[in-house]
């Protein structure tokens, strides 16, 4: 606006060296009926190289974890089996998500949850999948008041969990209220663990428990029984 040319000069040493092995890691809370049935969810494993990743996304993995851990210690045994699931190499390449499509591919999946949107008070459970198991979703906005503001939308997904999903299988994600403040972390060093506010995480933890919770406890044939108690009606 002052009329004076800006210019700058970058010194750029980036490098891109050669590929190495990493891992997703995996841990299932098996169902008690329908084990064969998956809910799996969680965060990936990799941060950008210049912070440890506290937002991006270690937080998605531990609170998916400790969601599931929760459920355990309160002695819940949902139908179908929960999986927490941390995802390698989001950041460049998604090939944990990609990896984790081929190794599993032929298991019967019937959601994948994602949190990677920094851990701050929770305000949206999202859902992707059809308009009768949406309405079903929609059922969880009272109990997932108890803990915040949270309402259910249609949206949910995810870059991990994009191979899975666009194989057809619905898709669940966690939107946090983060006042503006995810940028001022996201990639950089401020990306610490000095960052998260404890009853931030619990609340997300909790809103994810619930939800993973009830959807792999759902009874056998879940749209016929929706259809017959007319939930959503």
């Amino acid at each position: 606006d002052r009329g004076i040319k800006i210019v700058m000069k970058l010194n750029l040493q980036n490098e891109t060296l050669p590929d190495v092995l990493s891992w997703n890691l995996r841990a299932d809370l098996k169902g008690k009926t329908q084990a064969d049935e998956i809910v799996a969810g969680g965060g990936h494993i990799d941060s950008w190289d210049v912070g440890t990743g506290a937002h991006d996304d270690a937080s998605g993995c531990l609170t998916t974890l400790t969601a599931i851990k929760a459920i355990k210690d309160l002695n819940l045994s949902p139908r179908r089996t929960l999986r927490s699931v941390f995802w390698a190499n989001e950041e460049n390449g998604v090939r944990g998500g990609k990896a984790y499509y081929e190794q599993h591919k032929n298991e019967k999946h019937v959601l994948m949850f994602e949190f990677d949107s920094g851990c701050f008070p929770p305000s949206q459970i999202r859902f992707s999948g059809n308009d009768t198991l949406m309405r079903l979703v929609k059922f969880l906005e009272p109990l997932l008041r108890r803990i915040d503001s949270i309402e259910v939308k249609t949206g949910g997904g995810g870059v991990d969990i994009g191979p899975m999903v666009r194989s057809g299988i619905p898709a669940m994600s966690l939107s946090t209220r983060d006042g503006g403040n995810y940028f001022r972390y996201h990639h950089s060093q401020s990306d610490t663990f000095d960052k998260i506010v404890k009853g931030d995480f619990n609340k997300c933890a909790a809103a994810i428990a619930i939800s993973l919770y009830i959807y792999a406890d759902l009874p056998v044939n879940y749209l016929e029984w929706l259809a017959n108690t007319g939930v959503g009606h």
